[in-house]
C-alpha cells in the first residue's frame, strides 16, 4: 500500500505506547461518497482503534495475497482511514469481482463480513448515527461469534500480540510460519 493509491489523504499520526506508528496510512477528513457509490468496487469497514482483533491480519493476508505491494494488482486495493464518533476506521475497497478473496480471507483469520455499516444508538435526541460510508456494497468486519478473543481479555490481548507479530511476518516476507501460526489461532491455540 503506497500513499499514490490513497485517496483524499492528510497525514495519519497514531502511535501506539511504544512510540511507534500504528499504521502507515493516511486519513481522510472528508468522505467522497460518490466514490464509494461506484458498484465496480466493495467496501469493507474495519475498526482500528480501539483495536478489533483481526482486523489488521485480515487487510494484510488481503493485500499481501492478492494485490502484492509495489505491482500493478496493488493498484486496485484502496485502503482509507476514517476517524468517526471518536473510533478509527479503515476502509478497504476491492474490485467487486474480486470479493471472493476478502471472503476466504476473513474466514481464514476468524472475520465474518456484517451486513451494513457501524451505527451509534444513544446519542443526542435518540436517533441513530450512521457511518458516513452507507452504501449496499459496504460491509463490516467483525470477529466471528465464539472467536478465542472472548474467552477472556488476557486471551484477546495475546491475540492482538501474536497478530502484530503475524502481520509483521507477512511484510517480511512471511510464508510456512504465519500459515501454521493462522492454524493455531483458527482452534484458539496461540
Amino acid at each position: 500500500m503506497t500513499k499514490d493509491n490513497i485517496r483524499d489523504h492528510a497525514d495519519f499520526t497514531a502511535k501506539d505506547k511504544d512510540g511507534r506508528p500504528l499504521y502507515g496510512f493516511d486519513e481522510i477528513k472528508e468522505v467522497n461518497i460518490e466514490w464509494f457509490k461506484d458498484e465496480s468496487r466493495i467496501h469493507y469497514i474495519c475498526m482500528l482503534i480501539p483495536p478489533r482483533a483481526g482486523v489488521n491480519l485480515f487487510a494484510s493476508i488481503l493485500e499481501y495475497k492478492f494485490y502484492p505491494p509495489n505491482t500493478p494488482k496493488n493498484e486496485e486495493f484502496i485502503m482509507q482511514i476514517l476517524r468517526w464518533e471518536e473510533l478509527t476506521y479503515s476502509i478497504i475497497s476491492i474490485p467487486m469481482k474480486e470479493k471472493a478473496y476478502a471472503e476466504a480471507v476473513a474466514k481464514t483469520v476468524g472475520m465474518r463480513i456484517a451486513n451494513g455499516v457501524p451505527t451509534m444508538f444513544g446519542g443526542p435526541g435518540g436517533e441513530p448515527k450512521f457511518f458516513p460510508v452507507r452504501v449496499d456494497h459496504a460491509f463490516t468486519i467483525e470477529n466471528e461469534p465464539g472467536h478465542p478473543i472472548y474467552s477472556s481479555q488476557a486471551h484477546a490481548h495475546r491475540f492482538l500480540e501474536v497478530e502484530r507479530a503475524l502481520c509483521d511476518m507477512i511484510y517480511a516476507g512471511g510464508g510456512q510460519e504465519v500459515e501454521q501460526t493462522l492454524e493455531r489461532i483458527k482452534t484458539g491455540k496461540f
